[in-house]
């Protein structure tokens, strides 16, 4: 299924969380150029994702993110925090059990927060 907006009407629980994950992939594409060898000279000021398999009407459907402005500094700071803390948890080899966390966004979230803080 592809999304035209960030705050659909009738989104399933799986689409919430589908649509956190997009965020999450545009913001690291930002991150992975402006920290590019060849392009860290660059500045990502937006991201799209077209989904060119799902047509509304005959076009395209896009999801765009605005990768500027103090709301996404504040997001791309989160991920940073918590990249860093999945790249400690993938390289020690210590796997938290996640089953404690309810399997929906908020679940998802407070997963992330946990990591970030250090408390898993």
């Amino acid at each position: 299924k592809g999304f035209s907006a960030w705050d659909e009407e009738k989104q399933s629980m799986y689409d919430e969380i589908k649509l956190h994950h997009y965020r999450y992939q545009l913001m690291m594409y930002k991150l992975l150029v402006e920290y590019s060898r060849d392009y860290s000279k660059h500045t990502v000021t937006s991201g799209v994702l077209e989904f060119v398999e799902e047509e509304v009407g005959g076009a395209i459907q896009k999801l765009e993110l605005s990768l500027i402005g103090k709301d996404a500094e504040h997001e791309l700071h989160r991920l940073k925090k918590l990249i860093q803390a999945v790249y400690t948890k993938i390289t020690t080899l210590d796997f938290p059990d996640t089953s404690a966390y309810p399997e929906t966004l908020e679940g998802i979230k407070a997963f992330e927060d946990d990591l970030i803080a250090g408390a898993v």
